[in-house]
């Protein structure tokens, strides 16, 4: 709203926002909670635990205990049921969740969650090595869904979606792997359009709109891009 009061119309008419407010078809309600799910972070994967620890703090609002943040590489090295390592509500001395014991329900439904930007696969051979590892151990992983978010501010690393072809590994990008095959989310740094934005991340992942189609996130994209476009040519 506070984007769209900018917009010559609503400077016109500022009464229609605040009386009638905004109705978008087909827009994201609040998240409905099925079940309980896992969400796989890679600890080389910078910024994606601070995605996953706001999914959190959503989904806890309508049901707590309702996801849980794993470590990938533990949580594929785990093989009983007893304990997993689990990011809590905790915050350690450089601002990242603690590590602490929890019992670990194989039978909820795993999600990699992988936050793509230009730092994706653009450290050391090392840390790239792991992560592929993990990448590829999660595609080939029945019971383990991939998420892909495609950070927008630039000052966080965000680049268009072609540049990920020439970072990643060729060999993820080719069969059987077929990284980029599912369409990514976009993720904004403006509160309103990252609200929508983490909202799509958990319907995708839990909600009843499980299923989220190409158009509607080229759709919710695009409206963006235009928007910015059109504040930032009459600013």
């Amino acid at each position: 709203c506070r984007l769209l009061r900018h917009l010559p119309y609503y400077k016109s008419h500022p009464n229609e926002l605040s009386i009638k407010g905004i109705i978008v078809p087909g827009g994201l309600g609040p998240v409905s909670v099925q079940d309980p799910i896992n969400v796989l972070v890679c600890g080389n994967n910078d910024g994606c635990l601070e995605v996953a620890e706001e999914l959190k703090a959503i989904a806890s609002e309508r049901s707590p205990d309702s996801l849980f943040i794993f470590d990938a590489a533990e949580y594929l090295a785990n093989d009983n049921n007893e304990e997993e390592d689990l990011f809590d509500s905790m915050e350690g001395k450089d601002g990242r969740d603690s590590l602490i014991s929890q019992p670990k329900a194989s039978d909820r439904p795993a999600f990699l969650l992988l936050y793509l930007n230009e730092l994706i696969f653009g450290v050391s051979g090392h840390r790239n090595a792991e992560m592929e590892m993990v990448i590829e151990s999660c595609i080939n992983d029945p019971d383990i869904n991939l998420v892909l978010v495609h950070e927008q501010d630039s000052l966080k690393g965000g680049c268009k979606f072609e540049e990920f072809f020439k970072l990643t590994p060729q060999r993820l990008i080719d069969e059987p792997y077929n990284l980029y095959q599912d369409i990514a989310i976009p993720i904004y740094s403006t509160k309103d359009y990252r609200d929508v934005s983490l909202k799509m991340i958990l319907n995708k992942m839990m909600g009843s709109d499980a299923k989220l189609t190409e158009s509607k996130l080229g759709n919710f994209g695009e409206s963006v891009r235009r928007m910015i476009s059109q504040l930032t040519r009459r600013g």
